[in-house]
């Protein structure tokens, strides 16, 4: 499912639902966000490989009820959508204290957008079509990111953009 309006029509009063953050069409947790906003009653256990401080803190800010890692075992993915089930929240007190710890992103959407697609492989030229916006921009924006993150240069920007969730 990549939609919203999916969710409240495939089975109404659905308690839980699961899914990966990292999902190739849209962001899981936007779905959490969108779950929550349109007021279904879904409550939103979320499997996850990234366990970086800024996805935690997304996951949260989405008011998804649990945030597991990938590999959990079968068992502990039970105990936890009956714990979701009976109304508790449940996510490890290791990921709440990294979460609440963590660097915060330090970039604009804008900056997050641009940094994005250069790490998709995305020339400054194809970016700024993409973006509706000069080249000149870009490369604005390319220079703040750098001094944000105080980045050598734009592969480095964007390992220490990954590496703290931001992108």
């Amino acid at each position: 499912m990549t939609d919203v309006s999916e969710v409240r029509a495939s089975r109404p009063g659905r308690t839980a639902l699961w899914f990966v953050v990292e999902l190739p069409v849209v962001d899981g947790l936007a779905i959490a966000g969108q779950l929550r906003g349109h007021g279904c009653g879904t409550k939103v256990v979320v499997l996850s490989a990234l366990d970086k401080p800024a996805v935690v803190r997304a996951a949260l800010s989405n008011s998804v009820q649990a945030f597991l890692p990938k590999g959990v075992s079968i068992d502990k993915l039970v105990e936890t959508v009956r714990r979701v089930h009976d109304g508790e929240t449940v996510i490890g007190a290791e990921l709440i204290s990294a979460a609440l710890s963590g660097e915060l992103n330090p970039l604009t959407s804008r900056e997050r957008e641009v940094l994005t697609l250069l790490a998709g492989g995305e020339t400054a030229k194809e970016v700024s079509r993409e973006l509706h916006i000069a080249v000149g921009t870009v490369s604005n924006t390319v220079t703040r990111i750098l001094q944000k993150l105080r980045a050598r240069n734009k592969v480095d920007a964007i390992r220490i953009a990954k590496e703290n969730g931001w992108i």
